[in-house]
Formats: C-alpha cells, structure tokens, sequence
C-alpha cells in the first residue's frame, strides 16, 4: 500500500499563499483556522535579496505524536499514513494541539462560514464549521479527493483528480 506524507520544496515556494487559498475554500476552513500556515522567514546577511518562505502543515508523521497525546483516540492514522480525526470521539482538550511540532492542528472556536455565502459548494472533507465547533481541525490530505481518486484507478500525485488541492495548485 502506498505511504503518503508531505514534503515541501522550499527552494521552489516564491510566498504567494495558492496553497493556503485553496485549502481553505475546498475544505470550508472558517476564519482564524489555519490548516496551512506560510512563515516569511529572515535571510542571512549574505542573501539580502534572497527571500525564504516555509509552509507548514500537517506532515502526517510516521510516528505523530498529536496521535500519541490524544486521550481518547479521536486522532488516528490510515495504514497509508494519512492522519485524521474521528470527530464523534474528539472533545477539544487540545492536547493534541499542543503535542503536535508543526502547529498544524487548531480548535475550531467559529461558527462563521467564510465561503458559503460565495457560492463555493463543499468538497471533500465534512464541514469545518457549525459541526465542529469546540473541536480540533486540521489537514487530512484531502482524505476524500484521495479516496474517491484511488477507486477511480487514480494516482495520487500524479493525476490531479486525486491529488490534495495544495499541491495541485502550487
């Protein structure tokens, strides 16, 4: 079976947010959500015209310690290495919030929806929204684009039917 996870080329990211963008309206995020961070980091004294960004998110770690800190199994690991959440079990104690290196995970505390009222239907994941309220959100890879992708005879990464709407559109 296929292992997924993220990795960033950061020599190629010229800081312009489409993966942040697109994430945000595919999955529904709701303001002050933040699945994809991007960080404009210092340069040295040597690079003054050379600017540096990081996007960061969640990199479904082979060994997540977000899984390991939650007290009652709502975060949990797909045999192909995608992290999510078990939304019926998560209560929003934030350990994994805290236990997680890359920041990657939030507590859900808005109950607006940033782009419904636009006319952008959801895909993909459930709500970020009014049923999640209270509870912690973060990237599942586009588990579902995935998914549906796979059973299509897809390949993720490669065909972009299939392939997590960040990296499509970087």
């Amino acid at each position: 079976m296929a292992r997924f996870g993220m990795v960033i080329d950061l020599r190629k990211c010229i800081g312009c947010g489409t993966c942040r963008e697109v994430c945000m309206q595919f999955n529904n995020v709701p303001p002050g959500v933040d699945w994809r961070r991007l960080i404009e980091c210092e340069t040295n004294e040597r690079s003054k015209d050379q600017r540096l960004f990081c996007t960061i998110s969640c990199m479904h770690c082979n060994r997540p310690f977000c899984l390991e800190a939650c007290p009652t199994g709502a975060t949990f690991q797909r045999p192909d290495g995608i992290v999510d959440i078990n939304y019926d079990l998560c209560v929003g104690c934030g350990s994994c919030v805290l236990a997680c290196p890359y920041k990657a995970r939030t507590i859900n505390i808005s109950a607006d929806r940033l782009f419904l009222e636009q006319g952008v239907t959801k895909r993909g994941t459930k709500s970020a929204n009014q049923d999640r309220i209270g509870l912690c959100t973060k990237c599942n890879f586009c588990s579902q684009l995935v998914d549906d992708g796979l059973r299509l005879g897809l390949t993720p990464g490669h065909d972009p039917e299939a392939t997590p709407v960040c990296v499509r559109y970087c």
